[in-house]
């Protein structure tokens, strides 16, 4: 009967791993943007059905209580060993869900890396590249380097100029804006940026309302900019 029940556990655990697997993949959404969370929980029911399964062995207590406190040793040895790449991805990746650094779909910049985050996961990060190639990137390292994030909800695309002292200032000015029309740019200014040796550096800032076409976007202005001088 003992038998019976330890088994019946181990059934009732890997019954409970392919339904969430199955409400996660429905949901893909959730499953793209939060996997973490997914995993994390299977991880929490392949660990309680373990130790259940053992509880109900028929074995004698203290070979059962042995068993169990080996476990439990194990378990304090791998956490003490947060050190390691595993582990530091780990704790490194639920540290990033956890304060909401970023999301799937938003954009990033790391070092001199730029793509839109694909995939959040408990030990690395996907990143896709403009050439629509897809970059893995370590937890530990977004934890550790500043990390540029630019929301789904919006983004001020900018670009600098630089400008002779004989061209007014007000034509730069009214050019550029028009430049950042063509866009369909809203909230557009321009800032003066540095007065240089020989020229004026001018930086064109433009609201963007979907930053999923920011490179896109980007590369507009910077034609338009070139039409409107030329």
């Amino acid at each position: 009967m003992a038998l019976l029940k330890s088994v019946s556990a181990i059934l009732a655990t890997g019954v409970l791993v392919v339904m969430i697997r199955l409400v996660f993949r429905k949901a893909h959404s959730s499953s793209r943007q939060w996997p973490y969370q997914r995993q994390f929980l299977v991880l929490l029911v392949v660990l309680a059905g373990l130790f259940i399964s053992i509880a109900l062995l028929p074995l004698e207590h203290e070979v059962k209580n042995q068993i169990l406190s080996l476990l439990g040793i194990l378990l304090s040895a791998v956490i003490a060993l947060s050190s390691t790449t595993l582990v530091s991805n780990a704790m490194a990746g639920l540290m990033l869900r956890i304060t909401h650094e970023f999301r799937g779909g938003d954009f990033i910049e790391v070092d001199t890396l730029v793509g839109r985050v694909t995939d959040l996961g408990i030990f690395h990060t996907e990143v896709q590249l403009v050439s629509r190639d897809v970059v893995s990137l370590p937890n530990l390292l977004l934890s550790q380097k500043a990390v540029k994030v630019t929301r789904r909800d919006g983004t001020f695309i900018n670009l600098a100029l630089s400008i002779g002292y004989m061209v007014s200032h007000q034509e730069v000015e009214k050019a550029l804006l028009e430049a950042a029309n063509r866009c369909k740019l809203t909230d557009s200014f321009v800032f003066v940026e540095a007065f240089l040796d020989h020229a004026i550096r001018y930086r064109l800032y433009g609201m963007l309302s979907e930053s999923g076409e920011r490179l896109s976007k980007t590369s507009e202005l910077h034609k338009s900019v070139l039409d409107v001088f030329c």
